[in-house]
């Protein structure tokens, strides 16, 4: 789905390895982080807070939280500085654009 959009992507199965490919590459490399919410060591609240601790917040690039539901109380859950968009799945290609876009509009960078 990433490719089709002529982005370049790096896949990590768990939060370690994507720490591992992050901490290789520095900050600067990857503009967007899809995170799972639920992944298989640890969650991904956790993952983004690791990830905000070892980038700095600062340089953080977008990060989109797929979480298999959304009843409205994941933000209340985590704050929505942590992610800058929460969306559900199945993930589309056209849902994942529209989550990237809008992101990219509030951020006033289109």
């Amino acid at each position: 789905m990433i490719s089709s959009f002529g982005w370049n992507a790096e896949v990590a199965d768990c939060c370690e390895t994507a720490l591992l490919i992050i901490a290789n590459k520095k900050q600067y490399y990857f503009n967007l982080l899809l995170l799972d919410w639920s992944l298989s060591d640890i969650d991904g609240i956790e993952t983004v807070n690791i990830i905000q601790n070892q980038l700095g917040k600062e340089y953080c690039p977008t990060i989109i939280m797929v979480a298999e539901y959304d009843n409205g109380l994941l933000p209340d859950l985590f704050g929505n500085e942590l992610a800058d968009k929460i969306t559900t799945k199945p993930v589309t290609e056209s849902s994942l654009f529209n989550a990237v876009l809008e992101v990219t509009v509030n951020r006033g960078e289109l």
